[in-house]
């Protein structure tokens, strides 16, 4: 069963973002398919993107590994002229480029910040969203509500003593989490 999860608008078209819909035992399945029945999943899917999207909308994700590489042949069989990006993040050996720029037709992009300055400025990726987002969430609520928690550290508009000024201030927010996956909301009297 399919359930949409919400409703965004990208390039003046509204696009539902849908739950997945596959489970393990799908894919347990799916694995065992003969390779012409996948093939014809995979020219299915191709088709319904550019038919959506349009021709010069749709690109394939380039990497220059196995997988992309024989999608990269699928989509081109149906659709001679499809686009491909490539992300040279640096960190690729060098045959992967080599290999990537003997086929026609990919963008190569680079990102304005190698994979070291990223660490650097946000640290290192964990491993769930669900800890990213709440992080984001947590980083989100103290830029918003730094001259609040700057006010309760100094005492200016609070009460004198500091156990007064910390009841004081957690008296004036309330917090709501939703899990799993969901953010905070924090909302201050």
């Amino acid at each position: 069963m399919v359930r949409i999860k919400e409703w965004r608008i990208y390039g003046g078209r509204i696009i539902e973002i849908i739950e997945p819909k596959h489970q393990i035992s799908d894919l347990y399945q799916m694995q065992a398919m003969p390779l012409n029945i996948k093939v014809r999943m995979t020219q299915t899917r191709i088709r319904g993107w550019v038919e959506y999207w349009g021709e010069d909308n749709v690109y394939i994700s380039f990497s220059g590994g196995k997988d992309s590489t024989v999608l990269l042949d699928i989509a081109r069989k149906m659709y001679p002229n499809m686009k491909a990006v490539y992300v040279d993040t640096g960190l690729e050996f060098p045959e992967i480029r080599e290999f990537v720029k003997t086929f026609d037709n990919v963008d190569i992009i680079k990102p304005k910040m190698n994979f070291k300055q990223v660490i650097e400025k946000y640290g290192y990726p964990f491993i769930s969203k669900e800890t990213s987002n709440v992080i984001h969430s947590a980083r989100a609520w103290i830029r918003k509500h730094q001259p609040e928690y700057e006010k309760f550290l100094t005492g200016e508009g609070w009460k004198s003593n500091a156990s007064g000024r910390l009841l004081s201030y957690l008296d004036s927010i309330s917090l709501e989490c939703e899990t799993p996956g969901g953010g905070c909301k924090v909302q201050t009297a």
